[in-house]
């Protein structure tokens, strides 16, 4: 038989305790039914594992509840980096098929280059690919961006002057080592 120790106890008593209200916070917090569950239960773990980290005045259901509020704000960010990219997927196979259909002569648009496209985007830093989200899928002019960024706008347009030449570098590349 398996020993429990004090801190085991305390923490399923107080997980009994309070599994309902935090999974109606996560709930709250907008992550749909199906997925609270999974949310709520990488919190459990999360505090449960970090528990050590808690400052002494603060008391475990807040600290909890921040570290759900944290579960919930990472699951946002992977659905929507996921969803991103999938949009981003759509549009370049479009583009590609629409180019063949009306007998593009251009390599530009070619199922090789798409997919090599896909493989630089992903390879870029995520600011990368944040600059170039905002300018030409949401159509954000510079002057926004550096906002955004607190940069200047010829700075902006120097970055995706760059990240362009770095993304034809890299298709171009790819596309050398795939003929062989």
């Amino acid at each position: 038989m398996e020993t429990t120790t004090v801190d085991e106890r305390e923490f399923t008593s107080f997980l009994s305790n309070h599994e309902r209200l935090i999974r109606a916070y996560v709930a709250s917090l907008g992550v749909p039914w199906d997925s609270v569950d999974e949310v709520a239960h990488e919190a459990f773990v999360q505090f449960h594992l970090g528990d050590t980290r808690r400052p002494a005045e603060v008391e475990p259901l807040r600290w909890l509840k921040s570290v759900a509020r944290n579960c919930a704000m990472s699951w946002f960010r992977a659905r929507t980096k996921a969803k991103r990219w999938l949009e981003l997927s759509e549009v370049l196979e479009t583009a590609a098929q629409r180019a063949e259909q009306q007998g593009h002569d251009d390599d530009s648009c070619s199922p090789a280059s798409v997919s090599a496209l896909k493989v630089c985007l992903a390879s870029l830093p995520e600011a990368g690919r944040q600059v170039l989200d905002w300018y030409y899928r949401d159509e954000r002019q510079a002057e926004d961006i550096a906002a955004s960024l607190q940069q200047t706008a010829s700075g902006v347009r120097m970055k995706l002057m760059r990240l362009r030449d770095l993304l034809g570098d890299c298709v171009r590349r790819r596309l050398r080592l795939a003929d062989g």
